[in-house]
């Protein structure tokens, strides 16, 4: 994983504790995990697939990050949730620590849904992160 995306996934998980909503729902500090789990309390939320691609222009090096959040719920409670979660995203306004290595200049929410899950007692929304950081040096690539 690359700085950048380390440093975004950090924003992200911080923003999300300091939030009284989502911290109501999904616990404080937030049930937040790096895969689906199987014994989790519900709701509960997990990384999903992180994509990094080199977007460059003119005199600029670009990367686009696209990431999911999943939000694990049983199936009254995962459409308000996913919708709360979309909405969060879509209003957060992260800053990368460090503005010498990298600069955020997009961040939307591209899509949503919510899924059935085969063999797991709950559902699962998806909520994808689309995010355009300007590179402003290579150690924040690697």
């Amino acid at each position: 994983m690359s700085v950048i995306e380390t440093e975004l996934r950090a924003v992200v998980t911080r923003a999300l504790a300091e939030d009284a909503v989502l911290s109501g729902c999904f616990g404080s500090p937030p049930r937040l995990y790096e895969q689906q789990r199987k014994r989790a309390v519900f709701p509960y939320l997990s990384w999903g697939r992180w994509d990094v691609r080199p977007r460059d222009g003119d005199a600029v090096e670009l990367v686009e990050l696209r990431a999911s959040l999943h939000v694990w719920a049983g199936e009254e409670d995962v459409v308000a949730l996913t919708g709360l979660l979309r909405a969060w995203v879509q209003d957060l306004e992260p800053e990368l620590p460090d503005p010498a290595r990298g600069r955020l200049i997009t961040w939307d929410v591209p899509y949503s849904d919510v899924l059935r899950t085969r063999g797991f007692n709950a559902r699962r929304g998806v909520v994808r992160v689309r995010a355009l950081v300007e590179i402003k040096t290579m150690e924040s690539f690697s």
